[in-house]
Parts: C-alpha cells; sequence; structure tokens
C-alpha cells in the first residue's frame, strides 16, 4: 500500500473517531448552555479553566511510555503509573487549598464548595492505567479510540438528567466529575496488564527529564486557550475601569468552544494525514516541498471554510444552538473565527519541524502568540468591548504564523512564500466577508445564509483555482476514498479494510 493510501487510511480511523469525540463534547456543552444561564456558564467556564490551570503540572509521563525504547517494561509502566498517582494527588491538594482564593478572585464566593469538590477530578484522573499509552507503540489504537469514544457518548447520555435536575453551574462541576470517573474506569477494562504502582529512581530521573519542556510550553497553550477568558473573569476584581460580568464570561467561553470545536478535528485530521508524509520525505527535495505546499493550501481552503461561516451567520449559529441568551456574541465570535483560521494555518509549518525532530518550532511560536495577552490585560484595563480582546488574539496569532514560517525557513530551508501565498489568499477572502457582514447588517437569516454558502462556494472555486495540485490531489483523494469505502465490512468489533 502506497504511503499516500496508508496515511489516508489512518486518518480516516483515527479522525473519525476524533470527529465522534468532539461532537459528542460539542454536543454536551449545548445542553449544559440550554439549561443554565449565560452567568451560571460562566461559573461553568471557570471550573473548566481551573483544572486547565493545575494541569499544567502535567508532563506527558504517558507520551514517554511511547517514545522510550523501553517503554513496554512493566517496571518503566508501573514508575510512570505511580507518578501519575502522585500528580492527580498534589493537583487536588492545589485545587482544594486554592478554593476559597479562586471563588473570590471570580466573584462566586457562594461557589466555594464546588471548587472543593472540583479537587476529585485530578484525584480520580491519578487512578488511570497506561496500558492505552503502551499498546500504541505497535500502532494499536483500538484501546484509546474505545474508551475516548465511550468516555464522550456516556458522559453525553448523562448531561442531560444532571443539568435538566441541577440547572445551576453544579451540573457541569458534576459532569466533569462523571467524566472522568468513566474515563478511569474504561481505561481499567481494556487494559491487558494489571494495574500497579512502583518508584524506580532511574526512571523518574528520565521522565522529568523528558517532561519538562512539555510542562514549560503547557503554560504557553494554556495562556493561549484560557487566558482571554481568564482576563475577562476576573477583570472586575483586578481592573478599576472594566465592566465585565460573569454574563459575559459565559458568552465569550459559547463563542470560543463554538469556533474551536472545528478546529481541534482539522488539526488532530491533518496532523495525522501529513505528519507521515512530511517525515517520509527529505528536506529540500521537492517531494517534500510538494507535499508541505499542499498541506498549507488544504489548511487555507479549511480554515476559510470555517471562518466564513462565524463570520457571517455566528450569531445565527450561536442563537440556534444554545439559544437567544447568546445571540449578541454575532459581534465578536467573527474574530475568533479569524484568530482559529490562522491557527489552523500554523498546523502546517509547525507539523513540518516536528517532522524533522524540530520541537522548538511549536514552542517559540506559542511563546510569541502569547504576548498578545499582554494587550488583552490593556484592553481589559480599559474597559472596552469584547472584540478587541479578540482581536488581540487575532494579532497573535498572525505573528506566531510568521514567526513559525521564518523558523521553518531558517532551518529546515522551506520557501516562506510556500506559506505565505495560501495565507495571504485565505486573509483576503475572510476580508471580503467580514467587509459583506459590517455591510448588510439588516438582512435577514435566510439571505444571510444565501449569501455565505455563496461566498463559501466562491473561496472554494478561488483557492482551488489558483493551487491547481491541490484540485487534482482532492479529487484522486475522493476517488480512494470511494475505493477505500466499498472494500470497508464490519465484523463483529473488529474493522478490516481490504488492501
Amino acid at each position: 500500500m502506497s504511503v499516500r493510501k496508508t496515511a489516508l487510511k489512518g486518518g480516516l480511523l483515527l479522525g473519525g473517531s476524533q470527529v465522534a469525540s468532539q461532537v459528542a463534547a460539542f454536543l454536551r456543552n449545548v445542553i449544559v448552555a440550554r439549561f443554565l444561564s449565560p452567568t451560571d456558564f460562566g461559573v461553568a467556564a471557570v471550573f473548566a479553566m481551573t483544572l486547565n490551570l493545575f494541569d499544567l503540572l502535567n508532563m506527558s509521563y504517558e507520551k514517554l511510555l511511547i517514545q522510550a525504547e523501553d517503554g513496554h517494561e512493566e517496571r518503566f509502566q508501573s514508575t510512570i503509573q505511580w507518578m501519575l498517582l502522585l500528580r492527580g494527588a498534589v493537583t487536588a491538594a492545589l485545587v482544594f487549598c486554592t478554593a476559597g482564593l479562586v471563588s473570590r478572585l471570580f466573584g462566586v464566593p457562594n461557589a466555594r464548595w464546588a471548587f472543593y469538590c472540583l479537587a476529585l477530578v485530578p484525584l480520580v484522573r491519578g487512578l488511570g492505567h497506561l496500558d492505552l499509552s503502551r499498546l500504541q507503540r505497535e500502532m494499536k489504537y483500538t484501546a484509546a479510540v474505545k474508551v475516548d469514544m465511550v468516555t464522550n457518548i456516556l458522559t453525553l447520555v448523562i448531561a442531560w438528567p444532571i443539568a435538566y435536575f441541577k440547572r445551576d453551574y453544579s451540573a457541569m462541576l458534576w459532569i466533569l466529575i462523571a467524566k472522568v470517573g468513566i474515563n478511569v474506569i474504561a481505561s481499567h477494562c481494556v487494559a491487558s496488564r494489571p494495574y500497579s504502582c512502583s518508584y524506580y529512581r532511574q526512571y523518574v530521573r528520565r521522565a522529568f527529564s523528558f517532561g519538562w519542556p512539555l510542562l514549560l510550553n503547557g503554560f504557553l497553550i494554556f495562556g493561549i486557550f484560557q487566558g482571554d477568558q481568564f482576563i475577562i473573569g476576573s477583570a472586575n476584581r483586578i481592573f478599576h475601569h472594566s465592566f465585565y460580568s460573569l454574563a459575559d464570561l459565559g458568552r465569550y467561553s459559547v463563542a470560543f468552544a463554538l469556533t474551536m470545536a472545528p478546529t481541534v478535528i482539522v488539526a488532530n485530521i491533518t496532523s495525522t494525514l501529513f505528519l507521515p508524509l512530511f517525515a517520509r520525505a527529505s528536506v529540500g527535495s521537492k517531494e517534500f516541498d510538494r507535499r508541505y505546499a499542499f498541506c498549507l493550501e488544504a489548511l487555507a481552503l479549511a480554515s476559510a471554510s470555517i471562518a466564513i461561516a462565524f463570520i457571517m451567520c455566528g450569531g445565527v449559529i450561536a442563537s440556534a444552538i444554545y439559544g437567544h441568551a447568546y445571540a449578541n456574541i454575532s459581534s465578536f465570535i467573527g474574530c475568533l473565527a479569524a484568530m482559529q483560521a490562522m491557527r489552523i494555518l500554523r498546523v502546517g509549518p509547525n507539523q513540518a519541524a516536528v517532522a524533522r525532530g524540530d520541537t522548538k518550532n511549536a514552542m517559540i511560536s506559542n511563546c510569541v502568540r502569547s504576548l498578545a495577552l499582554f494587550t488583552s490585560f490593556a484592553f481589559a484595563s480599559r474597559g472596552l468591548a469584547l472584540v478587541w480582546i479578540a482581536a488581540a488574539g487575532v494579532a497573535g496569532e498572525i505573528l506566531a504564523f510568521v514567526v513559525a514560517v521564518i523558523m521553518l525557513w531558517k532551518k529546515q530551508r522551506v520557501s516562506p512564500a510556500v506559506s505565505l501565498k495560501p495565507a495571504g489568499i485565505m486573509t483576503a477572502i475572510l476580508a471580503v466577508a467580514v467587509t459583506l457582514n459590517l455591510a448588510l447588517t439588516s438582512i435577514t437569516p435566510m439571505m444571510r445564509l444565501s449569501l455565505t454558502l455563496l461566498v463559501e462556494l466562491i473561496s472554494f472555486i478561488t483557492i482551488a483555482g489558483i493551487f491547481p495540485d491541490l484540485r487534482q490531489t482532492a479529487a484522486t483523494t475522493v476517488r480512494d476514498l470511494f475505493r477505500w469505502l466499498s472494500n470497508f465490512r464490519l465484523n463483529g468489533f473488529k474493522i478490516t479494510v481490504n488492501p
């Protein structure tokens, strides 16, 4: 089987599970938002931010099991599971001890009890079985896919009754606890080894040596994904001129989650499809340049399609999914969509660098992206509208993309023009969408939807016309996909594909 077909098959299988999991998680948030007021949803967003902040203690020990040559040894796995349990206990203690401080910082002292209970999430997570990671050493992803799917689907099933009976911020608390419990139980159910914890000093030292750069990158990612929401949620306690409320945080969190969901799906599928293709081609060769160019062209097409929909119909989409209480997010959801579009495009140079063993590209570009938080702080201190917070994120992503492209050029000798041309075309298309959206504010939702579909069609024709290799490869991929599907069959619980 050719490299392209192998990557296509793997990308479709893993990408399918990613899509299903993201859709389940998205629907879960929609259910909760439907039963909660924007203010209560803002408190629920604080729960997520708190967990994400303390989860930065994660040094990705499980990835070491996949990367290390002796990762299959039972003593190694047992030590990593001991470290995972220790990390969970330490994180739980920190969440518990800072519950009062966090609840006061975000102006919800009555929810202190909920932050105490939130400590159960990292504590239970520390009991997870790492056989899922060990099996991935042998390219066996079935167990991990099953656990991920079961966790998200069961959590989705129980979200409705919990949200229906609670109807306040505590609904998200119990859903988070239930989710981590289901995940841990499922990880033990699919494991082939008995669970054990032990301490071996040599493995502990290796784990710390492996994990500290990832710990630093984790702080950067938190700032990128949660920094704006943290600023909005705590602005009233930090700045005297800020007028943001928990309702504003709830609306901003909804808009961010809405634009983030397709970003995660596209990024994960793209990484699965193109990382092996980059790794199998020599840097500087025509084949590497061709594959990289196609990756950027495909990302430009995908990101433009997603961003246009939110720029022109963001308010309509939010009202239809979350309710009329979130209709006014149309003022800033377009900026968030443009920010996510640039982030999708940045996957290209980051993955091309990783394929050549350069992990600093993503870290440095994330450092540059984090500088936008200082601008967000400045805007929040002056009490500016939420659209300015989102605009700062757009500027940060553009700058981070340029830095990633320059680093790829200096270290891997990939011409910046290969990256900047698709980015420029995508930016021009989004500028047209923004102009139309501002000029036609009084049209009906149906007319807005029709105009959006027209702009989507024009953008697709434009990008496909400018990049003939993208058009040709897309046609070949669709033909291979139909051929692959014609040979697909399901036997019991085992999926087989005929060559």
